[in-house]
């Protein structure tokens, strides 16, 4: 939500001071996502009582009036996925700069880093 209140104010500064359409709309329309997913967060946890998975002091698998706490599978510590997914994003951007040649291969492969990751980590 800071990030949004700095980047609206900051985004008509700018189209008031300067003639860069894409500076005005990347400050704009960065400040409307922010402040945005703030709000969803607010309101999807707004009234919301504290889960067990909110205890810092249970032990994994304790039980509680409802059941069982379920074990969640952490991400794998080691995994060349991200790393694949970072440079599949970055083709994808690169080539929306400059060339479709760039980005169509960069998309598919995106999703396949996308797939394999959501496979490996997927219980």
């Amino acid at each position: 939500a800071f990030v949004g209140a700095w980047l609206l104010p900051t985004g008509i500064l700018y189209w008031a001071l300067s003639g860069d359409q894409a500076g005005i709309l990347l400050l704009l329309a960065g400040g409307v996502a922010m402040l945005g997913l703030a709000s969803y967060l607010v309101g999807a946890t707004r009234g919301r009582a504290a889960g067990p998975d909110d205890d810092e002091t249970a032990e994994p698998g304790a039980g509680t009036a409802d059941g069982p706490v379920p074990v969640l599978r952490a991400v794998p510590p080691a995994s060349a996925w991200p790393a694949l997914i970072a440079a599949g994003a970055a083709l994808v951007a690169w080539g929306l700069a400059f060339t479709p040649w760039i980005w169509l291969p960069g998309l598919l492969f995106l999703a396949l880093a996308l797939a394999g990751y959501a496979r490996e980590t997927s219980p």
